[in-house]
């Protein structure tokens, strides 16, 4: 068959869609059924109709795949970007019980070749800084506290005033806040303990994370409290335990258009604290926007855009995760306490964020030409 024909007949979902060995016990079938994460998923299989565009073919030759990886390396991608392309054929050839070697001489050699030969500097999340975070913390509640702006919008800022605080103190990811419940959240006379799910590197256990109250005003726990208090969520109500914490109140949201559709036909004009609170609960009974938490890639553009509008810079979602790491250390913190709340289980993969916050701390010409 010609190669062409052939790559353009293959159906990607169809080169990752495998399903277990016949005969397993229904607890084996479930767990080797548990999918990668989506966004991993979603890599791999664009990764793979690259691979397939470029008039490759699977099963792949040897010097199919040296010749891919040159092509890559002269196009100017990174070695990891190519790391993640052999990850992704590899994985499309095992799925399909096809062999597939990454090990001989000459196709080590080519990878060896291509990342030292490589110009690309390793991109890592900027740290967000605690003093900046404050900042568009600041900004979040006086666009809060202004009246003038429509409800939904300013419910908008008190929730992301909450996830930015409780991100960055719980070094957690974007993906483990948007999916927090009410039921993960346990208020205690210390602090705030939250209940992750599920994470990225660990899919199958649990994660508790406790948050202590802090004496200044960016309190995390209080203000992720507050948040919960406007909108008549409790832990201790058995029936709201499902309620996601982050949801949307955008335009095109079935909550928007629900409040605004009530606004108008009670004939509420003059917006208060008092009325605004009783509307939002009223909405959030009728539509129920907690069944659907806010959208990620939705959320990732929210950071950008309210971080640059606040500190000129734009940060990413990792950024806060980093942030706190580097403030951690900063502060003295043991490896040990910051692996807990990261969450990390080798402390190499942590000391990436202490080479970053040492470079100017410990710097040798420090002083030298004051």
């Amino acid at each position: 068959m010609d190669k062409k024909k052939f790559f353009k007949e293959m159906d990607i979902d169809a080169l990752f869609a495998s399903s277990p060995p016949e005969g397993l016990t229904e607890g084996a079938r479930r767990r080797l059924k548990r999918r990668a994460p989506k966004n991993t998923d979603k890599t791999y299989k664009n990764q793979v109709k690259k691979f397939l565009d470029y008039g490759n073919t699977i099963p792949a030759t040897e010097i199919e795949v040296i010749n891919y990886i040159n092509t890559l390396h002269e196009e100017g991608y990174s070695s990891n970007t190519i790391g993640t392309a052999l990850s992704a054929i590899a994985k499309a050839h095992k799925l399909n019980g096809l062999e597939f070697h990454t090990k001989g001489y000459w196709l080590k050699k080519m990878i060896a070749e291509a990342a030292t030969e490589s110009e690309n500097i390793i991109r890592r999340a900027t740290p967000l800084p605690l003093d900046e975070l404050k900042m568009i913390i600041n900004d979040f509640r006086e666009r809060f506290s202004d009246l003038s702006k429509q409800p939904t919008d300013r419910l908008a800022n008190r929730r992301d005033a909450a996830l930015f605080l409780v991100m960055f103190a719980s070094a957690s990811r974007i993906s483990e806040m948007i999916n927090l419940r009410v039921g993960d959240i346990k208020e205690t006379p210390e602090g705030i303990i939250m209940n992750i799910r599920s994470s990225k590197t660990n899919k199958t256990r649990e994660q508790i994370k406790a948050i202590p109250y802090s004496g200044g005003d960016h309190c995390p726990a209080i203000e992720l409290l507050e948040y919960m208090r406007i909108l008549g969520f409790d832990p201790k109500k058995e029936e709201q335990h499902n309620y996601h914490l982050f949801f949307s109140t955008g335009r095109n949201s079935r909550f928007y258009k629900k409040y605004y559709r009530t606004s108008r036909r009670n004939g509420r004009i003059k917006r208060t604290t008092v009325t605004d609170l009783l509307w939002i609960r009223r909405a959030l009974k009728t539509t129920k926007p907690f069944r659907k938490p806010v959208n990620q890639e939705t959320y990732y553009r929210r950071i950008y855009k309210t971080t640059k509008r606040t500190t000129g810079k734009k940060y990413s979602a990792h950024s806060f995760r980093a942030g706190f790491v580097t403030e951690a250390i900063h502060r003295g913190m043991s490896d040990h306490s910051i692996m807990a709340m990261t969450g990390h289980t080798n402390v190499n993969t942590m000391r990436v964020y202490l080479r970053e916050a040492n470079k100017f701390r410990h710097n040798a010409s420090a002083g030298m030409f004051d």
